[in-house]
């Protein structure tokens, strides 16, 4: 018996020491039904709030209770109990139907012909689900999660992917979404649409992650999931049309870039198109749509929308071009100003555009694809956040017009496309005449007599004296009683068929929060019987409807214009041909006659008059631009040679590594409208270490329409060569391939970037994934001033500066003798590695040339300096590779000397990566701080040790890994300090097989881009650190591998990479804390004063706290209690919810920048004492120019602080602060926007665009409203981690 104890006791020892740890550690207790959803992994449906599917007569006691209580707050064990009971007592599964199921074939013969097709293919999706109990019992209703154009991954057995495709791609916008249940109420429930009232939608997100956009899936929430239930859910094959008669105003309206032929997909341009586009209406009823743009990240890239041209309608032959409205300049880019709204004319109802855009990185090629607007949606609610399309304000402009009213039982949700506001005339019609910006409106009900009321009046949106009847008559009313089935005379009664409603404010009528303008109490409505001859009572009651903004035809006429002169000067601009003028100058003619087409919409006769002068200037400008030489014969085939480099894809200012292997110049062929392009490239044979290398181009791939996004396009390869290949035998390798472009579109995009795609068996192999698995993206770039007709016969000379004058030649042969002397002074003091004096050698070869090129001499100096940075990392202010470090904000050498072994880096880590938390150094060790001795661990702030898993990313192709990855220590440390962080990373030696032989890379150097590219600092173990004012998911940065400078043959930095360090903050953990107070247990907690005068314990935690458990705001309070802002009112108590006083936010606000009380004790306010604890804040608050006081010599620092005045406190002090936030946020139209004191407006907007407050739950701002000790917590935090 002893023995089989020890045997097992020997086996779970085994397993504790080859299962990881983590599998043992405890789940987190779940907090809310996101923690314990229940997934189906083939379909990805989710099932979620499933109490009511529980045996809950088994349920324990309390868990019951805790669910009846709908307001209460759920507990870790609630949710925890809910789990275990879900596991036995019902199973949940999902069928996806075929097309050729009986509910699938139900729903397509009833919908068919109202679902988007693509390549023959309805794109629908049907699902059986089944929620099947254990027991014979009756079940409830759950709720179902439907994720539609779901990116998704299929994996291998080792990690890898294996295949990757788009789960339910499906337009969100505009969805079909049907349901039919086996068990409803015991009843069966038909097929039937569900809208939006009766499930929830929710938006895909953009989410910013470093350089990319991620795009989370939207949701189709279905709130009443049965026993068995069918789901029908479909791409609707037209979204809603546009209204036809929309009264005049100002419109928001959702919009979405599409692509056309990729169902389910969208634009690269959605990334730049903004959210909400307005639609605004004249009184004409002409209707035009005001799209914008901004500046959009891409694969490393940084675009702007430059131009905008559409479709009148879906397949019409003209192009015609936006008008471009205004600018916004781009902050990233130098404050140059970009197109940022244009103006399309609404020339039908259709809700999608054709539309084509060029983009400045992606050169001129246009992109196309469908901005569609969705008309379709609700507001749930609010108007600042429009789900469709919603009017926002209406044109007071004098004129005429005829409404339909909206129904007397419509609720401001109901504002959906449905028929309630879009379908159907309604039988009663308002005519409405606008006058000096205000309305009277004029309701004529027919063969409907209202009677006169006799009660008070409810006046919703006017006064008693707005309201008119109009000429009444005296009738006898008759009712009927249900009771006795008899008609009765209720006397003689005044009625009228017409009410006036004077000198209305028709924009207060926007936020009638029903259909009403007023109710008219006991007013019964009465309609003439031919046949009884009596006026019978139709309603006890009529209440004045309002008005349906929606369904508004204008009654005014345009004025007629003199557009003859216009319409002749277009005709005669139409007769214009090219001739022999360049194609730039054409297109600009054609330009200004689009521009002139869409000006005879005008209503006022200046806009043609500045049409046809416009149009006049660009007909001269024409006729006077320069001509192209005229070809003899324009079909006939020259041959030029052109220069061409291969550019970095990501910055156009570096070169690729496929630089060293292009044979320049290169042969383009023009023949009639088609350039044919053939590139040569050489092979690479390269040193690594004591073996040799060599790398060959294997395929050359260009972009359909030049965009690298778009699909590859294969070159052909013409002609081979037999070299030596990876293994050192000869192999055939292609040597020049070749290409066809439009020749207008070569010629336009030759200079700026050919965007191209090529395999180099060497990368491949780096990359371990076959061909291909290291594939780059670069650009061609050709020298066009270079190019020479050769006949075919030679090539262009390779003199690459001809422009170059003597005197500039001469000035930088002096400045490479001078980085040769400082070059030669490295070598002498520090010694030189091979770099050094390989680049010294080719300086002084350079120098010896009379007839070297600049580019040449360039070089040679570029070479000089970054190989003297290496061999003097401390050097002069010659040393290119240090001298961005005057560039970085934070001074890394200030954090302590890494040369000091901090971390005992000798332990950090191997080649097999087998890494040892424990190996990063001693944890009392303080590796931050001013004391080099670091003999007191508890002097100084507290230092916050962190391990964080951190992976590289390739910079400018999304989901792919950077080569540097494998060499890269894939757990980081990061200390975080005063709000800063110092980050930590390691790389170790790269090893890779090639031909039987192996090659050893390394890494050292690394630069950190930060507003400015600086180096990081280097210690021990090839450990590089640099800090940072944040905690950042995303750091770019850039490599120096020896390898990849050897293949790239431009000596050290030659070879350049650019990467994204990616760290998963989710997976972090906290390793350590050192200085401080955090090292004793048993030291005496200081006192000070509270924010409130009182004293109080100066806690480092909020655990404590027993009023801010379930608080919305408890995150941030542990946060900023944490960080000792501010503490408790007591050791219990943290009043999330009392108000804060002027004084104590100003206090808050100095510690959080740990504010020299000492250097602030004068005090010029006459109601601060000097004594006070807030006193030195307050001073320092006022001379940095944060607070200016009340007036009358007063801060009056005992007063509640309001929102208003808060959001003008924190723009001021942001401003002196350094803390430089990102714009996270918009600026949002509050429901009492008029409340808003007009000081602090441009305050709260500032605030809104960085993130720092969001307003109430309620669609308010609330400025005059107190602000709370929890919403100060909350703004705190979120500047922290903007």
């Amino acid at each position: 018996m002893r023995k089989i104890e020890l045997n097992i006791f020997i086996l779970l020892l085994l397993i504790s020491l080859i299962v990881p740890v983590g599998i043992f550690a405890e789940k987190k207790a779940p907090t809310s039904w996101n923690d314990i959803e229940i997934k189906d992994e083939k379909t990805g449906l989710i099932l979620t709030e499933y109490y009511q599917a529980l045996d809950i007569d088994k349920m324990p006691d309390e868990i019951n209770t805790e669910f009846m209580e709908q307001q209460g707050i759920r507990t870790p064990k609630y949710f925890k109990t809910i789990e275990e009971h879900a596991k036995k007592d019902f199973t949940f599964k999902v069928e996806e139907l075929s097309e050729n199921d009986p509910n699938m074939v139900e729903f397509l013969n009833k919908y068919k012909g109202k679902i988007f097709e693509t390549k023959g293919k309805l794109n629908c999706f049907g699902y059986k689900i089944t929620i099947e109990p254990t027991t014979d019992r009756p079940t409830g209703s759950s709720k179902l999660k439907i994720p539609i154009s779901e990116f998704f991954e299929i994996k291998n057995d080792d990690g890898t992917t294996k295949e990757t495709y788009t789960r339910r791609p499906i337009w969100e916008h505009g969805l079909i979404v049907c349901e039919k249940s086996k068990e409803y109420a015991i009843n069966q429930r038909d097929l039937k649409e569900i809208r939006y009232s009766a499930w929830n939608y929710n938006e895909k997100l953009n989410i910013k992650d470093g350089y990319e956009v991620i795009k989370k899936p939207a949701e189709i929430v279905i709130p009443e999931i049965n026993k068995e239930h069918y789901i029908f859910i479909a791409s609707r094959k037209e979204m809603p049309q546009i209204p036809e008669n929309l009264m005049p105003g100002t419109y928001e309206v959702p919009t979405i870039a599409r692509k056309q032929n990729d169902v389910g997909s969208y634009s690269m341009a959605s990334g730049s198109l903004k959210k909400i586009a307005k639609i605004k209406v004249n009184k004409y009823g002409q209707r035009f749509l005001y799209p914008q743009f901004q500046n959009m990240w891409l694969m490393g890239l940084n675009g702007h929308l430059q131009k905008l041209q559409y479709h009148d309608t879906v397949g019409a032959a003209e192009l015609k071009e936006a008008k471009i409205i205004d600018y916004y300049k781009d902050s990233t880019d130098g404050y140059k100003e970009y197109p940022q709204t244009f103006e399309i004319p609404l020339r039908n109802n259709q809700a999608t555009k054709e539309v084509y855009v060029t983009v400045d990185a992606m050169g001129d090629g246009s992109q196309y694809f469908w901005l569609t607007l969705n008309n379709d949606g609700f507001l749930e609610g609010t108007r600042s956040n429009p789900k469709g399309l919603i009017i926002k304000t209406i044109d007071l402009s004098d004129g005429k017009y005829l409404a339909d009213v909206l129904p007397n039982d419509f609720k401001k949700k109901d504002l959906y496309y449905d028929e309630k506001i879009f379908g159907k005339d309604s039988n009663l019609k308002y005519e409405i005449t606008i006058k000096d910006g205000k309305a009277t409106l004029e309701l004529n009900t027919n063969d409907t007599l209202i009677s006169l009321p006799t009660k008070e009046t409810n006046y919703y949106n006017i006064n008693a004296d707005q309201l008119v009847f109009g000429e009444s008559k005296e009738i006898e009313a008759w009712g009927y009683k249900q009771r006795t089935k008899k008609w009765f005379s209720m006397g003689k009664l005044k009625v009228t068929n017409k009410i006036t409603i004077k000198n209305i404010d028709l924009n207060k009528l926007l936020e009638t929060k029903s259909g009403l303008i007023a109710y008219l109490g006991n007013n019964p409505i009465f309609k003439y019987n031919e046949e009884t001859k009596k006026y019978e009572r139709k309603d006890t009651t009529f209440s004045i409807p309002s008005i349906n903004f929606y369904r508004v035809k204008s009654l005014n006429e345009k004025p007629i214009l003199k557009t003859k002169e216009l319409e002749d000067l277009i005709s005669q601009a139409e007769k214009i041909n090219q001739g022999n003028k360049t194609k730039k100058a054409f297109d600009e003619l054609k330009s200004a006659i689009g521009s002139a087409k869409s000006a005879l919409d005008a209503t006022e006769q200046k806009q043609i008059d500045d049409a046809k002068t416009e149009l006049q200037n660009a007909i001269n400008t024409f006729n006077k631009s320069a001509e192209e030489k005229p070809e003899v014969n324009p079909n006939a085939e020259k041959i030029y040679s052109l220069l061409v480099k291969v550019k970095n894809y990501g910055d156009i200012n570096k070169d690729s590594m496929a630089q060293e292997a292009i044979i320049s110049p290169a042969k383009v062929k023009i023949k009639g409208n088609t350039a044919t392009v053939e590139v040569s490239f050489r092979g690479i044979h390269k040193k690594w270490g004591n073996n040799e290398l060599f790398g060959h181009l294997t395929n050359l791939f260009t972009f359909k329409d030049n965009n690298p996004d778009g699909s590859a396009i294969p070159c052909t390869p013409i002609e081979h060569v037999n070299e030596k290949g990876l293994d050192g035998q000869l192999k055939e390798f292609p040597r020049t391939f070749r290409f066809t472009m439009d020749k207008d579109k070569f010629l336009e995009a030759a200079e700026k970037s050919i965007y191209i795609k090529v395999w180099v068996d060497a990368m491949d192999e780096i990359a371990g994934k076959g061909p291909g698995g290291g594939e780059q993206k670069a650009r061609l770039i050709f020298d066009m001033s270079s190019m020479k007709e050769s006949g075919g016969n030679g090539g262009a000379s390779n003199q690459d500066d001809i422009s170059s004058s003597s005197t500039d030649i001469k000035e930088i042969r002096g400045m490479l003798k001078d980085s040769l002397n400082t070059a030669n002074a490295v070598s002498a003091s520090k010694g030189a590695d091979s770099f050094l004096t390989i680049a010294i050698a080719n300086a002084n070869n350079v120098l010896a040339n009379p007839k070297a090129s600049a580019s040449e001499i360039r070089s040679a100096i570029n070479n000089l300096n970054t190989a003297s940075a290496r061999n003097n990392p401390t050097g002069s202010a010659n040393n290119n590779a240090n001298q961005n470090n005057g560039n970085n904000p934070f001074n890394n050498n200030s954090w302590g000397n890494n040369n000091n072994n901090p971390w005992n880096n000798n332990n950090w880590g191997n080649n097999n990566f087998g890494f040892n938390n424990n190996n990063w150094g001693n944890n009392n060790n303080s590796s931050w701080g001013n004391n080099q001795n670091n003999n007191n661990q508890n002097s100084g702030p507290v230092t916050i040790q962190y391990e964080v898993p951190v992976e590289a990313l390739n910079a400018y192709q999304s989901g792919v890994y950077s080569m540097a990855n494998n060499a890269l220590n894939h757990t980081a440390r990061v200390e975080e300090r005063n709000g800063q962080f110092r980050y930590s990373i390691q790389f170790v030696p790269m090893q890779k097989e090639f031909g039987g032989k192996t090659f050893t890379g390394h890494l050292y150097n690394f630069f950190v881009y930060d507003g400015n590219k600086y180096q990081a600092q280097q210690s021990q173990g090839n450990v590089w650190s640099w800090v940072m004012n944040g905690k950042y998911d995303k750091v770019k940065g850039a490599v120096w591998v020896d390898a990849m400078d050897e293949i790239a043959g431009k000596g050290p930095g030659g070879g350049e990479q650019d990467v994204i360090l990616s760290f998963n903050w989710n997976n972090a953990k906290e390793v350590g804390r050192v200085g401080g107070n955090n090292n004793q247990q048993n030291q005496n907690q200081q006192n000070q004063n509270q924010l409130n005068g009182q004293n109080q314990n100066n806690q480092a935690s909020s655990q404590g706290f027993t009023d801010i458990n379930g608080h919305w705001a408890k995150n941030a309070i542990d946060y900023v209690v944490g960080k000792k802002y501010f503490a408790g009112l007591s050791k219990t108590e943290f009043g999330p919810n009392k108000a804060i006083t002027r004084g104590q936010f100003v206090t808050v606000l100095g510690r959080m920048l740990n504010v020299d009380k000492s250097q602030y004790q004068s005090q010029k306010f006459s109601d601060v004492k000097a004594d006070a604890y807030y006193g030195p804040y307050i001073a320092w608050a006022s001379q940095k120019g944060i607070v200016a006081g009340l007036g009358g010599n007063n801060f009056a620092p005992d007063q509640e602080l309001t929102r208003e005045q808060m959001a003008l406190i924190m723009s001021k002090f942001l401003k002196v602060s350094g803390k430089n936030l990102k714009v996270k946020g918009n600026v949002k139209d509050f429901k009492d926007q008029g409340q808003i004191s007009s000081w602090a407006k441009d305050s709260i907007n500032e605030m809104l665009k960085l993130g720092v407050v969001n307003g109430m739950d309620d669609g308010t701002f609330a400025p005059k409203q107190a602000f709370t000790r929890a919403q100060v917590a909350q703004v705190l935090y979120n500047i922290d981690h903007n």
